[in-house]
């Protein structure tokens, strides 16, 4: 049995757009690189960054709601 070293046309399409962000990265810098953020802006950050996630069972949910949940 022979392997194929043929790759599809989206892997082509992939590796390319990867080529072509690295290359405008590099020749343009980021954009971003010295800008500050907002004292109000990073407090939202922050304050995401430290939220536990809050989770729900589907099933919960529903009961919470009056709907019945079934998992067929």
């Amino acid at each position: 049995m022979r392997k194929s070293n043929a790759i599809s046309i989206n892997e082509i399409k992939s590796i390319v757009g990867d080529m072509v962000e690295q290359k405008l990265i590099e020749l343009l810098g980021d954009p971003d690189q010295n800008l500050k953020i907002r004292p109000e802006i990073k407090k939202r950050l922050v304050s995401s960054l430290k939220m536990k996630s809050k989770a729900v069972k589907i099933s919960d949910a529903a009961k919470d709601l009056g709907l019945h949940w079934s998992n067929v």
